[in-house]
């Protein structure tokens, strides 16, 4: 068996391709396959429940925004450039 894509190019490659109408349903049933099947691939691994996965994201999300809206002195409080948090903060939610 051949080791599944990982959680990234998943998430990258179901929102390109997602159908618009049925895409909630279609995420949810399609990200379970994908934990199966990585489970499947390392039994020792882990498995993300869909709860887990979606707080992770909705994390990076709000702390991305909140990143975002610091203004140079906050930023420069905790040692990173403008430049250096518009990159994080434009990741999209997937991405660690």
């Amino acid at each position: 068996m051949s080791k599944p894509m990982n959680a990234h190019t998943f998430a990258a490659n179901f929102a390109k391709n997602a159908n618009p109408i049925r895409g909630g349903l279609d995420m949810l049933v399609k990200l379970n396959d994908y934990l199966d099947d990585y489970q499947r691939h390392d039994p020792a691994a882990t498995k993300l429940t869909l709860r887990q996965l979606f707080a992770e994201w909705f994390r990076r999300r709000t702390e991305r925004a909140e990143l975002a809206s610091l203004d140079e002195r906050a930023l420069a409080d905790i040692g990173i450039s403008r430049s250096e948090a518009m990159v994080e903060a434009g990741k999209p939610f997937w991405k660690a």
